[in-house]
């Protein structure tokens, strides 16, 4: 007599499973089937009240043999099944895989991925309307990097223009927070190349001091601009062994260079720049000699009508910076107009 058991034992892997549900009454039963009933209709995970064991089956070649039991049930939910969906976009750092999970209701279909992922998508076609409907939540904190950030947006606006281009060009503003944050990202990216140093996603905020500061800094550091600041200085000093331009007295209009290096605080990171700076419209007031620290100083002062202003470019490192003050002071009155032109931080960004 051949041996049923022959086929438990064997390699062949099970066809499918089949399970049955004991519950403690009939009225527990019929619970269950509203209850799965409902799971069917909303597609959202249910409670089941009232079992007292499940005992699962495997079917090979066509024999039923038994697999588990599990007896002493306290806690027990079901929820539709759950297909994993794979879809590649390609963007311009290469290709992107979008791993969302897909659950099917009575009326409605949905696919979507976690909300541990950088950007979270739910994607639900309502099938008695014959509607699509979208949304997507960002989560830039959960980042391993500045660089996975960009490149998560990126492909979730190819993954977008994919699926819903005619959306897209109707409702440009519904998409224009990921193009944003993707530029404001990609700043900061320049800067740590610039600086080289790397900033943690889980420090940067939406705090527009520190918005500010990466402007800032792309502009100086990254774009190589002059910014130009409506400030001034109360005086400037000489050694006494420098002999006194002719031109620096008491009303005359000059220009003032001078370095300067400061500390600045980003996202966790402190950054130190270089700078060249250059004074313009210091009208000097007076010329006094201090005797104690063997220098001249000279007050200064400026008019309404020309108003003094500091116009400085930042640099990462020393050398550079003296690079500069060096092509600066070789070629004072061409070099000096580019500072003397300069734009303020505000008026650049409306511009770039």
């Amino acid at each position: 007599m051949k041996n049923r058991l022959q086929k438990a034992f064997s390699h062949d892997m099970p066809t499918h499973l089949r399970g049955t549900i004991k519950f403690a009454d009939n009225n527990y039963y019929r619970e269950f089937i509203k209850t799965f009933q409902s799971m069917h209709e909303t597609g959202e995970v249910q409670k089941v009240e009232g079992v007292e064991n499940i005992i699962m089956n495997q079917v090979i070649q066509g024999t039923e043999y038994p697999l588990s039991e599990h007896c002493g049930i306290t806690e027990m939910y079901i929820s539709p099944s759950v297909e994993k969906t794979e879809i590649p976009v390609n963007t311009e750092f290469g290709e992107y895989i979008w791993d969302f999970y897909r659950t099917q209701s009575k009326n409605k279909i949905q696919i979507k991925n976690t909300t541990n992922d950088i950007v979270h998508i739910i994607i639900e076609f309502d099938l008695e309307n014959e509607n699509v409907n979208f949304s997507y939540k960002t989560s830039p904190t959960v980042a391993q990097s500045i660089t996975k950030i960009v490149e998560t947006y990126n492909a979730a606006l190819e993954l977008f223009s994919y699926l819903f281009k005619k959306a897209m060009e109707e409702f440009p503003q519904y998409f224009e927070h990921l193009r944003k944050s993707i530029t404001f990202y990609m700043r900061i990216i320049e800067i740590e190349k610039c600086f080289g140093i790397a900033f943690c996603p889980q420090n940067i905020t939406n705090e527009p001091l520190d918005q500010d500061k990466v402007a800032e800094l792309y502009l100086s550091i990254v774009k190589g601009n002059i910014i130009r600041e409506n400030r001034g200085i109360d005086n400037f000093s000489m050694d006494c062994c420098d002999e006194i331009p002719d031109n620096v007295k008491a009303g005359t209009m000059l220009s003032v260079c001078f370095l300067s290096d400061f500390d600045v605080e980003v996202y966790g990171v402190i950054l130190t720049v270089h700078t060249v700076n250059v004074v313009i419209n210091v009208l000097v007031d007076s010329v006094e000699e201090d005797v104690i620290d063997n220098k001249y100083i000279m007050k200064t002062r400026d008019t309404d009508i020309s108003p003094m202003y500091i116009s400085y470019k930042g640099f990462t490192t020393e050398k550079c910076q003296k690079y500069e003050m060096d092509k600066l002071t070789s070629d004072y009155n061409e070099k000096v107009k580019r500072y003397s032109d300069a734009k303020t931080l505000n008026q650049q960004l409306k511009i770039l």
